[in-house]
């Protein structure tokens, strides 16, 4: 059996590593901002409900603070589901981490493979959420909402760079 080359952060290898536990970290970050500042503690929390202000008053008809107001539950529904998705994304980035930093960082295969499936089966569900939001006209961009955007555009050169450096 041949043995693995010295791993190295300059590397392609190192570089793609270096990526992936970004993406891993800016998940666990996000997550835990969503977790440890509920919105009830921004300084105009009933500013959006899900998207944005615009985009928001655009696809439900009425300023979300102007929906909570007349059905408090929506205030509580979007929280919950910020937090219940907040928990996801903290497990999804400290298995991002897990599997860049003993599986790929030791030149495994299947960790890279690994990550790029996960990286990328959640676009399906994302082009599922934007679709409404397109049909009338929403402006949404690429840089919206963060947490979908910054780890896909780190996906890219990680899965080549990983590539390229396991091969």
């Amino acid at each position: 059996m041949e043995a693995l080359p010295q791993f190295q952060w300059g590397s392609k290898l190192g570089i793609s590593v270096a990526l992936f536990l970004a993406c891993g970290g800016f998940f666990v970050f996000i997550s835990c901002l969503g977790a440890l500042v509920p919105f009830n503690r921004l300084p105009d929390p009933d500013r959006i409900f899900l998207m944005s202000d615009r985009v928001d008053v655009l696809y439900y008809g009425k300023p979300p603070r102007e929906l909570m107001a007349q059905e408090p539950a929506l205030r509580t529904l979007r929280d919950q589901s910020i937090l219940a998705l907040a928990g996801f994304m903290c497990a999804i980035g400290v298995l991002t981490i897990g599997l860049a930093w003993f599986g790929l960082k030791s030149g495994q295969p299947w960790a890279l493979w690994t990550l790029a499936v996960a990286g990328t089966v959640v676009v399906p569900f994302w082009i599922l959420l934007f679709v409404p939001y397109l049909r009338i006209g929403a402006p949404i961009w690429l840089g919206h909402p963060p947490f979908m955007s910054v780890p896909l555009l780190l996906l890219v050169p990680a899965v080549i760079l990983g590539y390229l450096g396991t091969q």
